[in-house]
């Protein structure tokens, strides 16, 4: 990412766009998902069993090195860190497929595993041998078969590359003289991200939900069906309800609550709230900080020009007293007391003052 290397040597950060559901968008979101999966590679090490382990410390850094490189604003940390952990997960998952199962398939006999090449900066001999003894336990074992047989259930894997849903949500929105996210119907952007280059779905699974969003979506269009919350043409077409949590052929980082502006349950209310508060609490306090810290820059220039004007002012004086024959006291003339130069006409002079008073005549 020499660009971001750029900007960041100039102390320019990276300017990043959001959408209405909070999903980065614009040309800086590869720029953004690559950042995010190299730093958190190196910020959290492969040896805690999960992203619960990880230590706060060590999130923290990631999270602040991801602030010091993009414009981000503070709201957007927990989607942030949600990103982060998904990344973390799947690099964990690919060297347990890839460096040990599947050499485990090749030669079954292998006692030992070699450390992929290129992570020997991010990855130590010791952690390595760790991360490889865990994925061979019995209960790692058991997990792996637990979502063996849960992916074998999802019926419908799209043909995504990696800008994923948002990809395909710009493409459609070109077509759609920019509308915005909430305007584009899902199960149309479901059908984008399960079909070819040509526009085919691909597989007799994918054919058979398009069929069935094109029958509900000219249902709609006649008025005789009608969307209800999650009940819309995709979930429909798919024949199965949504899951808590997620939003299907949307993207990543949306919520049943976002996309459908559904309620939420008092405990949650204050949840959100609490979670609301902090954020607020904590924005108010960097701002107060940054003020403070502007009032003391603003103080010390003030002193700083107070200092330079005394300075001005003891080198004009020493150079007046300069000016005296090198003395240190300046002869003043003198003009007598202000009194004696102040002689009004109706007083009488200092003689007829004094003048003895004549006897009173016989």
């Amino acid at each position: 990412m020499p660009d971001i290397a750029k900007m960041q040597s100039e102390g320019v950060k990276v300017p990043i766009k959001f959408n209405e559901y909070g999903q980065v968008i614009g040309t800086m979101r590869s720029k953004l998902g690559s950042m995010i999966g190299s730093t958190i590679k190196r910020c959290a090490s492969i040896t805690y069993a999960s992203w619960d382990k990880v230590p706060k410390s060590n999130k923290e850094k990631f999270w602040e090195i991801i602030k010091a490189t993009f414009d981000i604003d503070h709201k957007s940390k927990r989607k942030i860190m949600s990103r982060a952990a998904k990344r973390w997960r799947s690099f964990k998952s690919h060297l347990t497929k890839v460096c040990i199962y599947d050499v485990l398939d090749a030669n079954p006999t292998i006692k030992t595993f070699n450390m992929p090449r290129g992570y020997s900066q991010l990855i130590t001999k010791t952690e390595w041998d760790e991360f490889c003894v865990s994925r061979m336990t019995d209960d790692w074992k058991k997990i792996r078969k637990i979502h063996q047989d849960r992916r074998k259930k999802n019926k419908h894997n799209h043909h995504m590359s990696r800008g994923g849903y948002l990809l395909a949500l710009e493409r459609l929105q070109q077509k759609k003289f920019g509308l915005e996210v909430s305007e584009i119907d899902r199960s149309q952007l479901w059908l984008a991200g399960h079909s070819n280059k040509k526009g085919e779905p691909v597989g007799t699974e994918a054919t058979s939900v398009a069929r069935n969003i094109e029958h509900y979506t000219k249902l709609m269009s006649e008025g005789k069906f009608e969307p209800d919350g999650s009940k819309d043409v995709l979930t429909m077409a798919l024949g199965t309800p949504e899951s808590r949590g997620r939003v299907r052929g949307i993207g990543l980082g949306v919520t049943p609550s976002q996309f459908w502006k559904t309620p939420l349950s008092s405990k949650k209310k204050g949840k959100e709230f609490e979670a609301s508060s902090v954020e607020a609490r904590f924005a108010m306090m960097e701002e107060k900080y940054r003020q403070q810290e502007e009032i003391m820059k603003q103080q010390q220039e003030m002193i700083k020009r107070q200092k330079e004007m005394m300075r001005q002012f003891m080198e004009q004086m020493k150079g007046q007293h300069s000016g005296f024959g090198g003395s240190s006291h300046a002869s003043v003339p003198n003009y007598g007391s202000p009194i004696d130069q102040v002689t009004p006409s109706h007083q009488a002079s200092p003689k007829s003052q004094h003048q003895p008073l004549a006897p009173p005549p016989p």
